[in-house]
């Protein structure tokens, strides 16, 4: 019977598990959009010391410095360096994080589709991450 009791108890932890760990999706997080803009605006004024502070800590140790981190930015996310529009798609929330998708206009006027990794740090969203969903294949 203890076994029995013992199993019913796993598993019920794992259903209670795989719940919270279940996205929840809206289509906005203003808190969210707002670091994420307050980001792209300090990159726009070459301000990365300002935009390297909107990194978790872990961005921050693995870069080391601001100007490690504006090279990387400059060269492999300009549409984020220079973007000339940028629109929130979704969000989704996970127990300590969250996904939100974002659509940039670069100064050519391509569209890019991008999925910032946002953790709560202190009570605050900062970002963790961004990967780059979709942007239009090269000729050369």
């Amino acid at each position: 019977m203890r076994i029995a009791a013992w199993l019913v108890s796993v598993c019920m932890s794992f259903v209670v598990g795989s719940a919270q760990a279940e996205p929840t999706q809206s289509t906005r997080n203003v808190d969210i959009e707002k670091v994420i803009e307050q980001q792209i605006e300090a990159f726009k004024v070459d301000d990365f010391k300002t935009a390297f502070e909107y990194a978790t800590p872990g961005i921050q140790k693995r870069f080391g410095s601001p100007e490690r981190f504006a090279f990387t930015v400059i060269h492999r996310y300009p549409m984020v360096w220079r973007p000339s529009a940028v629109q929130y798609i979704s969000v989704e929330h996970y127990r300590d994080h969250a996904l939100q998708t974002v659509m940039i206009t670069d100064y050519n006027k391509t569209l890019h589709i991008l999925v910032y990794e946002m953790v709560s740090v202190d009570k605050s969203w900062r970002i963790g991450g961004v990967q780059i969903v979709r942007q239009p294949k090269s000729d050369t």
